[in-house]
């Protein structure tokens, strides 16, 4: 009796056995399968400013620096790993671009915040004074795209994302 019972113990134990063997295999091959859609994204920052600069009209804005960044945005320079970054030229116009890669350990919503809260003050000074570029930062694009952050304001907004999302790899 005690023979029989340890036969057919082992035969369910190995039943159990191919059965976790195909689960893992299965896990294994979901994971292979999506690692390109969940891979961090990454981009070239001297590629994106080069491409910018391309077809940008430079007479309108002025190339920004490390004072940009924290004159205008608030924003630590010690927090940014690297950035590219396009001011108005003057207080009478809204264009301005800026792309920010921040260190793996800051914190992008405080960051975000400190971005939005210029552009908040953007559309506060233009709502009453200039209708039309009121328009046009009502259609800013301020994005994340893993440890980088994208901030636009111009007339053509959407084509200058395109540039720089085309640059993420």
């Amino acid at each position: 009796m005690i023979h029989k019972y340890t036969k057919i113990k082992l035969n369910k134990q190995k039943k159990y056995t191919i059965y976790y063997l195909i689960e893992i295999v299965i896990i294994i091959s979901l994971f292979i399968g999506l690692y390109p859609i969940l891979s961090v994204k990454s981009a070239d920052m001297t590629a994106i400013k080069n491409d910018l600069e391309k077809n940008l009209d430079l007479d309108s804005i002025n190339i920004g620096n490390k004072k940009t960044l924290k004159n205008i945005y608030y924003i630590n320079v010690n927090s940014i790993e690297d950035f590219v970054s396009y001011a108005p030229k003057s207080n009478m116009d809204v264009e301005e671009i800026l792309i920010l890669k921040l260190k793996k350990d800051e914190n992008m919503s405080e960051i975000k915040a400190k971005v939005n809260k210029r552009l908040e003050k953007q559309r506060e000074s233009f709502k009453n004074y200039s209708p039309e570029k009121y328009k046009i930062i009502e259609d800013a694009i301020l994005e994340e795209e893993g440890q980088y952050l994208i901030f636009i304001i111009s007339e053509n907004s959407s084509s200058i994302y395109k540039i720089i999302k085309d640059n993420f790899k």
